[in-house]
This record gives C-alpha cells, sequence and structure tokens, in this order.
C-alpha cells in the first residue's frame, strides 16, 4: 500500500510540473498569436489605404465598441471600449474578422482602441491588457519592441505619453501608421 502510495504522489508531483509548463506555452502561444492577428489587421489597413487613398474612419460605437475619431477620443475612458471594435469598410473586404479581445492570453482585461486623424492622415490600433503571463515590466512590451505601444520614447502625443513601467504600456501591443506613434 504504501509503494502505491509514492508511486501516486510521483505521478501527481510530475504531472503539476508538466501542466505548469504546458499553461506556461499556451499562453505565450496565445500571446504570439494575437500580435499576429494585429500584424494581419496592419496590412489590411495599408491596402484599404493604398485602395481608397486614406486611413479607414472610425466607428463611434459607445460601450458598445471601441472607434472613435482621435479628435472625440478619450482613451482614458476606461468604459469606453467593452468588445470587439468595427473598423469602418475593413471587413470583410481587406480582412475577414478583427481579432477579438476574448482570444488574447488576458481575456478579462484585453481592451481595443482605434485612434485615426480627422483627415485620415494617421492611425493607431492598441490592443490593451490583452498580453497575459507577464508578472513585471522587464517581461512585458518594452519601447523599441516591434508592436510597443509607444515605438519610442514620447515625451507626450496628442493623447498619451510613455511610461513604459504601468501596466497599461507593457501588456499592450500597437499597431500604427507615421505620425501615429505618440498618439
Amino acid at each position: 500500500m504504501i509503494e502505491v502510495m509514492v508511486v501516486l504522489g510521483i505521478i501527481g508531483i510530475l504531472a503539476s510540473v508538466v501542466f505548469s509548463n504546458f499553461n506556461d506555452a499556451r499562453v505565450d502561444a496565445k500571446n504570439k498569436a494575437f500580435a499576429s492577428e494585429l500584424k494581419e489587421v496592419q496590412l489590411a489597413i495599408e491596402l484599404y489605404k493604398a485602395q481608397k487613398g486614406q486611413y479607414p474612419p472610425a466607428q463611434s460605437m459607445g460601450p458598445s465598441g471601441c472607434f472613435a475619431s482621435a479628435s472625440v477620443f478619450n482613451l482614458a475612458d476606461s468604459n469606453f471600449c467593452l468588445t470587439s471594435p468595427v473598423i469602418s469598410g475593413l471587413v470583410p473586404n481587406f480582412i475577414a474578422e478583427l481579432p477579438d479581445p476574448r482570444d488574447s492570453a488576458n481575456p478579462g482585461s484585453c481592451r481595443l482602441f482605434y485612434l485615426v486623424a480627422t483627415d485620415a492622415s494617421w492611425y493607431k490600433l492598441i490592443a490593451q491588457g490583452c498580453l497575459g503571463g507577464i508578472a513585471n515590466a522587464a517581461e512585458g512590451v518594452q519601447v523599441g519592441d516591434p508592436l510597443a505601444r509607444c515605438a519610442v520614447t514620447c515625451s507626450g502625443g496628442t493623447y498619451i505619453s510613455c511610461v513604459q513601467t504601468t501596466e497599461a504600456y507593457y501588456t499592450s501591443y500597437a499597431i500604427y501608421s507615421d505620425g501615429g506613434e505618440c498618439m
């Protein structure tokens, strides 16, 4: 009986080690998949601009979405964005569907924001709080990373300044056009 209990204990320890490693790999895979989806959106937005001559307009959706033009958009309003956004004219002609925050590694906190200049000369799509499995700022997205919320250290754009030590920045991805980096 003691031998059986020892064997079951060893199996339990091995199973917990394997499960924790598997869980980390699953979170990492979700992070990479979500980042890849954002790159697809970037290609779709650039294709839209190539065909239409400007970036897609934002569709204001209030509490059920995340889109408004940059002139009226308030990034600090935490109640503004609750579900997946809709970018006018992008789906289905340029991309089949936009990323869903529920597919990210951090579905409870992930929110999407789309900012576009009133003259449609620049855009920025922010996936705030979507990076999962991050314990501190050093493990998250850093200034200079390809999908960093701020590509450079911005000393204060129209809407944000880059403070990478806050969770809103190091757990967030962004794609943007020239001119949208510090917005």
